[in-house]
């Protein structure tokens, strides 16, 4: 923790030294989802079926999204809480949209669609945080649609009406239970960290820079929340769902695929995709003359749908867009990557062209391949680790992990899944992105103080917390109880295995398309979709 030791974040270094500190394991991959929902539940990705923001469906070739209907038959912390009699409040939780019904209030982060969405619970707290912040916002506003300097402002403006909503939150929402998630850093860090080592010296001391402001800026935020609480006797937990890499490599995936005879597409046969115009290309010049609302507004989404959607980070078509226009010709098809990692084309699926018997031999023979690639610009080794799906997940939905998944370079390679058109292998990348590591602070009531923690893994935070109230956590969950960190191990006194969650408070069937094209272009600008 550099601004820590520099004496950037004083503090945060207060909560360290006043409390039990550590890394704190994410799930793998170490993304926003599943990580969310493994922390929520207590579960590994394979207990719930996550494992990205998106995966091939079995039964056909549709890419589905997940969200919190995905988690509405879970017992999560707050449904156990509930259940127990104590009151919850859960703000910006980044997946948890639509809101779970509970006893207290949930407020949706990032994957709500926008502030016209019921992305409160209840509903009349969206104009009490309006109020409060001079216009609440979901997100701050990231992609290539947006300089570095104007991300940076963005998070500043966002940080601070973050503050004010939680301020308010802890004053005239305070529940039992409250959990406040500031997204700021992850955005600073997805934009800036890259260019904290640019060959631009001026670059690279400015996103150094501003980076120290914004950590500096937040930590006295924190300080502003940390007065409200001092007022009482509390047990706080502070964690994050991932690390942060430097990634500013990429290897096109998909390429090395049809390269090595995996995958085929087919021609395009529109005369849009013959043109090679996207609807990220469409945007971006009737953007630039004043038109891309107007247009949008008149033509019909049946219409709209057909432009593929285009690209942020690389050059070429998107793998998801060839998979929703008819673009991948699965007859001739073994294996395609897709956010998460590599599927193979099983029998199981609808042209699917794996037998059950070849299955092994075939991903052994890939994943070998793959672990031996090399730098395409200068042949040196890339250090690939190969992780195979049963090996790092448990639970009965092991099989629509990916059947391969990856580390190049430690980290500092990603993966491009589109599909350049001069067949290249490699590309810089603009958006810093994830590691495995994240942070661990507990601090308060009844934890110990100046201590550090090995071993603690994102899946242990609800356990633990369950214990700090007295319950029994579930049987089914895989996180432990982090006993070395309270002055004297909790005892139970009632058994949280009958819980029955609350659902999911939603007035519809799900996401317009409207709204769905909404959330996969905030991730595209967030580096997670290429």
């Amino acid at each position: 923790m550099p601004f820590i030791e520099q004496g950037v974040m004083p503090v945060m270094k207060s909560l360290i030294e006043g409390g039990v500190h550590g890394v704190l394991k994410s799930t793998f991959p170490p993304l926003t989802c599943p990580a969310w929902f493994s922390f929520s539940t207590g579960k590994n990705p394979g207990k719930l079926g996550m494992y990205n923001f998106y995966r091939l469906e079995r039964e056909s070739y549709k890419i589905k999204r997940f969200d919190n209907h995905d988690v509405a038959d879970e017992n999560e912390l707050w449904d156990i809480l509930n259940s127990q009699g104590y009151t919850t409040g859960i703000f910006n939780n980044p997946v948890a949209y639509p809101p779970k019904t509970v006893d207290g209030f949930m407020i949706s982060g990032f994957l709500a669609p926008s502030t016209l969405s019921n992305f409160t619970y209840p509903k009349s707290l969206k104009g009490k945080l309006d109020s409060v912040t001079g216009g609440y916002e979901l997100d701050a506003d990231q992609g290539d649609r947006f300089t570095a300097k104007e991300v940076v402002k963005n998070c500043h403006r966002i940080l601070k009406k973050r503050t004010k909503a939680m301020k308010f939150l802890l004053e005239e929402e305070n529940k039992d239970f409250m959990m406040l998630v500031y997204t700021g850093t992850d955005r600073m860090s997805h934009q800036l960290i890259n260019k904290m080592y640019s060959e631009d010296a001026n670059e690279a001391a400015w996103a150094k820079e501003e980076m120290r402001k914004f950590f500096t800026v937040l930590d006295g935020e924190i300080g502003e929340l940390l007065e409200i609480l001092s007022k009482e006797e509390y047990t706080l937990f502070v964690m994050s769902d991932h690390g942060f890499h430097r990634r500013d490599k990429g290897f096109y995936l998909n390429q090395w695929l049809i390269n090595e005879g995996y995958l085929t597409l087919k021609k395009p046969t529109s005369l849009l995709g013959k043109l090679g115009l996207t609807q990220k290309g469409i945007a971006s010049v009737l953007e630039k003359v004043g038109l891309k609302n107007f247009v949008r507004g008149i033509v019909p989404i049946s219409i709209e749908k057909r432009v593929p959607l285009g690209v942020i980070e690389g050059k070429g078509k998107s793998i998801l867009d060839l998979i929703q226009t008819g673009g991948v010709d699965w007859s001739k098809t073994k294996a395609v990557a897709l956010p998460g990692g590599i599927y193979i084309n099983t029998v199981d699926r609808p042209e699917g062209i794996v037998e059950k018997e070849d299955y092994d031999a075939l991903r052994s023979e890939i994943a070998e391949k793959f672990k031996n690639i090399t730098d395409p610009r200068d042949g040196s080794d890339l250090d690939v680790e190969i992780l195979l799906r049963e090996d790092i997940y448990s639970g009965p939905y092991v099989e629509n992990a990916p059947d391969i998944q990856f580390i190049i370079g430690g980290y500092e390679w990603g993966e491009i899944r589109n599909i350049p058109a001069d067949r290249r292998l490699y590309d810089p990348l603009k958006t810093a992105h994830h590691d495995e590591n994240g942070i661990f602070i507990a601090t308060g009531q009844g934890i110990k103080q100046g201590e550090k923690i090995d071993g603690a893994s994102i899946m242990d935070l609800t356990p633990t917390i369950l214990a700090a109230y007295g319950i029994k956590p579930p049987g089914d969950m895989d996180g432990r109880v982090l006993n070395e960190i309270f002055e004297t191990p909790p005892e139970f006194h009632v058994d949280a295995d009958d819980t029955e969650s609350a659902g999911v408070e939603d007035d519809s069937e799900g996401y317009t398309p409207e709204e769905e094209k909404a959330i996969e272009e905030r991730l595209r600008g967030l580096g997670y979709v290429d």
